[in-house]
């Protein structure tokens, strides 16, 4: 067999040819809105970016993104490719050229993911990286069924920007901790929805690059802060926001202060409401469900929960709106509520990562965190899901413990489910989004029970309890009732009702994924948080979980890293 960065290479050719056929497929708004960017970056002077709002469409990523999108129409404009396609207008555009241009600049961007994997999978060891775990990491990852759907049929850029946070994360498992640092504020001025990370980093290279570390027990040295690092660090990331921000501030004609006031405008629009207009599989579903559910009780029965001043034309959840909508029977959740809520929700992963500031709890962390900000965050779109299962892909092939396969197959599985409403029902697009879903589901779970990375009911590797098994049941279900049978016999009548079921029904998944990840967190705290000792511990369920023994238990002794 080729080593490892052959074979990746071409898996990621024969994936490249996939996506290519992919070309034709739906495409949602977010084509038009790069459309546009490439437009706007093309058309105008720098200042004037932000500020224009000729279409809906207006540029709402980070500036590095916009210096992206800069690129791209120089590059189309030096090719004569479709002139059209820069021209900045208030109707959508979308010759065939102009999206054979930008499908494939989000298959060539790919690279950067292939990079990612290339680097991360040199951290991992011999004896845990098999040929056959490079292969389901690269079925996860190159070949992820998410990716494919979100970007190269919906249409964005995740394989990109996944990319950098993986060359991000290998970089720090390597010990180049200003290029991790760096790596990843970069992100930060290309997407700004990877904040939900940064305060894991933060910690991390708090706690394990600008701190010394008690040595073992007996030795009197005590933890010291270490002012030289911290100041390398911090310049480090400092430099990455002026190279971002610089030439947006200082061009001329550009006034600092507005240009800084409509950047965040446009990168925080907290007038868009709790949810998007199809409700993110997350906690914020079930409480839009509860409020519909009281709402709809209370008129029947009567009950003086309802605000009886609300018009009756008032927009409610399920109208499809992209707005603040006020809840009938519960409170209103506000944009700082479910900040608080978030970081509170974070606070478990933070503290074992300021304790136990290993590779293993920063990974952990990283996934954990960023599953709290799909969880309870505000307007969170059902594709941000994406951050979650990527960053589980690493975390289930990086390690011998069942437990994060497990757990990774779950949220991955469910998540990608949730995906399946994007696309117009009936239609071929939403038959290979189907598809994909499927074959992901198969896939992960052959490829990591064949791993021993999934545990088992009774010890039977990749078994479900009859619990998971009647939910697996359920999602199959639900699938069927979003795919065929709402918009066969139920669209005209009740439009939001498959949106509704998927979300719903996922939230329920994802509510148990979330809390296993808890569970996890507190397992590796009692474990002291080190590189090796795979002591094992319970699966999700509560079945005890198959592990393997790839080198000593280091305790609980906190790791420096440098």
């Amino acid at each position: 067999m080729p080593d490892r960065a052959t074979f990746l290479v071409l898996f990621f050719l024969g994936t490249t040819a996939l996506k290519l056929l992919l070309q034709p497929s739906y495409r949602s708004t977010d084509f038009e809105v790069h459309r546009n960017w490439l437009a706007i970056t093309y058309s105008l002077p720098i200042h004037k970016w932000y500020f224009n709002n000729t279409s809906e469409w207006t540029l709402d990523y980070p500036p590095f993104f916009a210096y992206f999108q800069w690129v791209l129409a120089q590059t189309g404009a030096a090719l004569n490719w479709d002139p059209e396609m820069l021209r900045i207008s208030a109707a959508p555009y979308a010759s065939d050229p102009t999206v054979l241009f930008q499908r494939l600049s989000v298959a060539v961007t790919d690279v950067l993911l292939l990079v990612g994997i290339l680097v991360w999978v040199q951290t991992i060891p011999a004896e845990t990286g098999s040929p056959s775990r490079i292969g389901t990491l690269a079925m996860m990852t190159l070949a992820s069924a998410g990716l494919l759907m979100v970007d190269h049929m919906h249409f964005q850029y995740n394989g990109m920007l996944l990319g950098i946070l993986f060359l991000s994360m290998a970089a720090l498992r390597k010990g180049w901790i200003l290029a991790g640092a760096g790596l990843f504020a970069s992100l930060l001025m290309f997407k700004h929805l990877f904040l939900s990370l940064a305060p894991v980093y933060f910690v991390y290279l708090l706690s394990s690059y600008c701190y010394i570390h008690p040595p073992p027990p007996g030795q009197e040295i005590k933890s010291r802060f270490r002012p030289v690092t911290f100041l390398l660090l911090a310049s480090t990331v400092l430099a990455v926001f002026a190279a971002a921000l610089g030439p947006l501030l200082l061009s001329p004609s550009s006034t600092p202060s507005l240009q800084l006031d409509q950047l965040g405008r446009r990168l925080f629009p907290f007038g868009r409401g709790l949810v998007h207009a199809y409700w993110a599989p997350n906690i914020w579903a079930l409480y839009c469900l509860d409020d519909l559910g009281l709402a709809a009780l209370s008129r029947r029965l009567h009950l003086p929960f309802l605000d009886r001043s609300r018009p009756s034309s008032a927009p409610t959840w399920t109208s499809g709106l992209v707005q603040v909508i006020e809840p009938e029977v519960l409170p209103p959740v506000s944009p700082a509520l479910a900040a608080v809520l978030t970081l509170l929700s974070m606070v478990p992963a933070l503290v074992l990562v300021w304790k136990r500031p290993t590779p293993r709890s920063f990974l952990l962390g990283l996934f954990q965190t960023g599953l709290s900000a799909f969880m309870l965050g505000y307007h969170v779109h059902e594709k941000a899901v994406l951050v979650p299962v990527m960053v589980g892909a690493l975390l289930a092939c990086s390690y011998n413990r069942s437990s994060y396969g497990r757990l990774f197959f779950w949220l991955s599985t469910i998540g990608y489910a949730s995906l399946l409403p994007l696309f117009p029902p009936l239609s071929p697009d939403s038959l290979t989004a189907f598809l994909l879903i499927h074959l992901h589901a198969l896939g992960s779970w052959f490829g990591l029970g064949k791993e021993g990375l999934l545990g088992g009911e009774g010890g039977r590797e990749g078994a479900f309890s009859l619990l998971e098994s009647l939910y697996l049941a359920g999602l199959e279900c639900m699938l069927w009732t979003v795919a065929v049978i709402h918009p066969l016999f139920a669209q005209d009548r009740f439009p939001f009702g498959g949106c509704l079921v998927s979300s719903v029904y996922c939230s329920t998944g994802m509510v148990g994924v979330w809390a296993e990840s808890y569970r996890l967190l507190w397992q590796e705290h009692q474990e002291g948080g080190g590189e090796g000792g795979e002591e094992g511990g319970k699966g999700i369920g509560g079945r005890a979980e198959r592990t393997e023994s790839t080198s000593g238990s280091r305790g609980g002794r906190r790791r420096k890293e440098e």
